[in-house]
């Protein structure tokens, strides 16, 4: 009579969770994933199993792994114009020496990089700016005009600042005390420029 072989152990089946929770510990994992290593290095699995959840879910939820990168940065990005809103009336609109801020402009240069589609981003990056033109004419005094046409200058200089200031040996007080001036000089032009007549 031939020997019955052990039957082998089935791997543990993950519990059913809701697609809210799943995204959830998709865009908790990438952002830990992804501000720990360099983008390209990881992985669909790496994804999935840091999140528990089946890596199929990725594509159906997010479209594409660089679908669920967006997320991730729309996520931040949201609560950077949260934070921008909660911040004291002369603080600068993002904080270039911010970790989360930076983490956010290296992933939107890299997935502007990898031609992703930021449209989302986009949007809530114009909203940035309309918050912060809004902080300029209402915290500086700037003509509503002006306020318009600096607040993307600034936007950009902010930008600017959190990617690429470390590579030109900037460490954070230096990059703040930029930050810090561009606002002084803008405060100054407020005050040279006559009031607009309504």
């Amino acid at each position: 009579m031939p020997r019955r072989q052990p039957a082998k152990k089935k791997p543990a089946r993950r519990s059913p969770i809701s697609r809210q929770e799943g995204e959830r510990r998709l865009i908790a994992a990438a952002t830990s994933l992804l501000q720990g290593r360099p983008f390209s290095t990881v992985s669909v699995r790496d994804l999935s199993m840091a999140a528990d959840v089946h890596q199929s879910y990725i594509h159906t939820w997010f479209g594409s792994q660089s679908g669920l990168y967006v997320r991730v940065l729309k996520e931040i990005s949201m609560k950077l114009l949260e934070d921008l809103n909660d911040r004291s009336s002369n603080a600068i609109p993002i904080d270039p020496t911010d970790p989360t801020a930076r983490f956010a402009v290296r992933l939107l240069f890299w997935l502007d990089l990898e031609g992703c589609d930021l449209t989302d981003i986009s949007v809530v990056l114009d909203e940035l700016a309309r918050a912060h033109a809004h902080r300029l004419t209402e915290v500086i005094g700037l003509d509503p005009k002006t306020a318009a046409s600096m607040a993307p200058q600034g936007m950009i200089t902010f930008l600017g600042l959190a990617a690429f200031g470390h590579l030109v040996g900037a460490d954070s007080n230096r990059i703040h005390k930029v930050a810090m001036s561009w606002l002084s000089q803008v405060a100054s032009l407020a005050k040279a420029t006559p009031p607009t007549k309504k």
